[in-house]
This record gives structure tokens, C-alpha cells and sequence, in this order.
């Protein structure tokens, strides 16, 4: 039962709404935030898997060229010294 100055009821269902409204607000603020950290923090791991892949290659391409260049290294040797044996007035 109501007593004499409290306010109407209809002015208490009001403003329990308005703090439901609010909170669920609230809520939806935060549920979206979490979501952005989460898209945010996949996207950095994503950004690290790539540029841990592109530095795979990087990698694995310097390593390419180090072995095509000790490749080459022993072929221009092997020329060298076929070529002297050929030519008897060139020695090393």
C-alpha cells in the first residue's frame, strides 16, 4: 500500500525502466568492447603468423642464394682447374 508522498506508481515503473534501458546499455557497451579487443587481438596475431611466414621465406630464400652461391663457387673451381690441366703453362 502506498503511503502519503510517495511518488506514483507509475513515475517508480518509469524509472525502473529507464535503469533497465541503462544497464542493458551498459551491457551491450561491454559485450562490444570485448568483441573489438577480440577482433583486435586476432588481427595482431594474425599480423605476427604473417610476418613469421614472411620471414620464413626470407629466410629460406637468403639460404637458397647462399647454396646456389657456393654452388656456383665450386663450379667456376671445377673450371679453373680442368682448364689448367688442359693449359700446361698455367699453374695455381
Amino acid at each position: 500500500m502506498p503511503r502519503i508522498g510517495d511518488p506514483p506508481l507509475y513515475i517508480v515503473s518509469a524509472l525502473e525502466m529507464l535503469n533497465i534501458v541503462a544497464l542493458t546499455m551498459a551491457n551491450h557497451h561491454v559485450a562490444l568492447t570485448m568483441a573489438n579487443n577480440h577482433v583486435a587481438l586476432t588481427m595482431a596475431n594474425n599480423h605476427v603468423a604473417l610476418t613469421m611466414a614472411n620471414n620464413h621465406v626470407a629466410l629460406t630464400m637468403a639460404n637458397h642464394h647462399v647454396a646456389l652461391t657456393m654452388a656456383n663457387h665450386l663450379q667456376m673451381k671445377r673450371h679453373l682447374h680442368y682448364s689448367c690441366l688442359l693449359n700446361d703453362d698455367i699453374y695455381f
